[in-house]
């Protein structure tokens, strides 16, 4: 943790860049709340400056802020670049939910596939059927796990909707 900073601060900063938005105070404490607990600390205030914590719980919460179905806003140019997979999602279903979320229908197998592996070689995840290397396998998406929505992916979306 850097100096100067507490475990709210943290949770503050993680949970405003993920969101694209600050959160409300209810979020912010259950933010707070599970990463103690993740972190089994007992006094904030004896964190080590420098001390490495985990934020997956923290990014666990944003995706469930966020929902699978309320992602985005429907600007496709106020794309956050990056987004957390929620609990009990995969990289398909975010992909489809992108879609229909900004297309307002169902999307097609291709249309998914084409979404899905923008956002897998951008994210670093590893799909060795569609050729990509990554560093994290694609059947171990950890829940929390940031999604990178880098320009190929927000193009081949606003294609999508052309």
């Amino acid at each position: 943790m850097p100096t100067g900073s507490n475990p709210s601060l943290a949770v503050l900063d993680q949970l405003t860049h993920a969101l694209g938005g600050p959160p409300t105070d209810d979020q912010l404490r259950d933010g707070v709340a599970r990463f103690l607990t993740q972190n089994q600390i007992v006094d904030a205030t004896k964190i080590a400056a420098g001390t490495h914590l985990n934020m997956e719980s923290v990014n666990q919460l944003a995706g469930e802020i966020l929902g699978s179905h309320q992602l985005l806003p429907a600007d496709l140019a106020a794309l956050p670049g990056k987004l957390p997979l929620p609990t009990g999602s995969d990289i398909w279903k975010q992909s489809a939910g992108l879609i229909e979320y900004h297309l307002k229908r169902t999307p097609t197998p291709f249309e998914v596939f084409k979404i899905a592996k923008k956002i897998s070689r951008a994210s670093g995840i590893k799909v060795l059927e569609w050729g990509l290397p990554g560093n994290v396998d694609h059947n171990n998406i950890p829940a929390g796990f940031m999604l990178t929505l880098d320009d190929e992916v927000k193009e081949e979306l606003a294609a999508l909707a052309a």
